[in-house]
């Protein structure tokens, strides 16, 4: 992801299974369907956040395809990454259901590892694939861009082998749109990563975001749900009820919280000093800056606390064979890297 400079990457043949695998790293998140077998198929969804655009509505059809949804400026794409496996047409039907969960204000885009040569059919497979591609209306982008002349590296193919002597070379791999979407494609480019052994070169386009500031407010007006009711709407008896419970709980205190039960007398002690001397204004800038310290010092002291009271509490378990408590314990310390599914679309959020 990071050789080729991808916001938006979908791995074909992952070969994932059991949900296995990677859920965030270096700021990629991954989603990937279970494939049927650690040998062949599978496909993998990478992408981190961006300025330019959100992924949201991700899909899982069967073991070798994904759908989801793509927002860019004021524009949303479907984008459905497929694998096909050679001689199977069963993941066809796949293709069929994520094509009939697309929505109207949607623009289809369709990539991933074909194993067909679109321009030059072979058998009655090949003919299926390419007359539902027809069907939905979707072109080859690569076709609509010149690539590199380079020695070894020339040409639109996406997969070559050596076989007796000499290379074997196709195009599998291909970013299918339609006509009218062409001109969103900024570049439509085959390339290979540098120390990668893979038989196949990746296929990498760049698209137009469009407005920046328009993906802002969408994403700014996202944020405003769950909707609220209207302060003289109509409710009913459990919104009723629902209201006049949440009015009659009480905040606890912020030391009081959980999250904060780590911190220790000692450093609030601290921590009300210095706001006090903040109040009356009795701080000189190198005496806030020796309180600072003081307080950082004591925050790491019980950080440092609270992971040997865990580290106790972990092993007491595991003594007693109480496994289930002990990961319980345990998985509190990498929460903020777990699975997280991507965001719902607004019109989702709505239903």
């Amino acid at each position: 992801m990071k050789a080729l400079s991808l916001d938006i990457c979908l791995l074909t043949e992952a070969k994932l299974t059991g949900g296995i695998h990677t859920k965030l790293l270096s700021g990629y998140s991954v989603v990937a369907t279970d494939a049927a077998s650690k040998s062949q198929g599978g496909v993998a969804l990478c992408w981190h956040e961006s300025k330019a655009s959100e992924v949201e509505e991700t899909i899982t059809f069967g073991q070798n395809l994904i759908a989801f949804q793509l927002v860019m400026g004021e524009d949303r794409f479907y984008v459905v990454g497929v694998y096909l496996p050679p001689s199977d047409l069963k993941t066809l039907d796949d293709v069929r259901s994520a094509w009939a969960n697309c929505a109207k204000n949607c623009k289809p885009i369709v990539l991933g590892d074909l194993n067909i040569n679109l321009e030059s059919p072979r058998d009655e497979r090949d003919e299926t694939i390419a007359e539902e591609m027809d069907f939905c209306a979707l072109s080859d982008m690569i076709r609509n861009f010149r690539q590199r002349r380079k020695r070894f590296s020339s040409g639109r193919w996406t997969w070559r082998m050596r076989r007796q002597g000499r290379y074997v070379s196709s195009q599998p791999d291909y970013i299918l749109a339609r006509e009218g979407d062409r001109g969103r494609f900024r570049k439509v480019v085959v390339r290979s990563p540098r120390h990668h052994d893979s038989d196949h070169r990746a296929v990498v386009a760049s698209i137009y975001a469009g407005d920046v500031k328009k993906l802002t407010r969408y994403r700014r007006r996202r944020s405003r749900f769950p909707i609220r009711l209207q302060r003289h709407a109509t409710r009913t008896d459990m919104e009723t009820t629902f209201e006049e419970l949440q009015t009659s709980v009480e905040a606890p205190p912020p030391r009081t919280k959980a999250e904060n039960a780590w911190i220790s007398d000692a450093t609030w002690k601290l921590v009300d000093e210095r706001a006090k001397l903040r109040k009356v204004g009795g701080l000189s800038g190198l005496e806030l800056r020796q309180h600072n310290r003081a307080v950082k010092k004591g925050l790491n002291e019980d950080r440092a606390q609270r992971a040997k009271d865990v580290g106790e509490v972990i092993e007491m378990n595991l003594q007693k064979g109480d496994l289930k408590e002990a990961w319980r314990k345990l998985k509190g310390w990498y929460s903020a890297v777990e699975e997280k599914a991507p965001k719902p679309c607004q019109l989702s959020m709505k239903k």
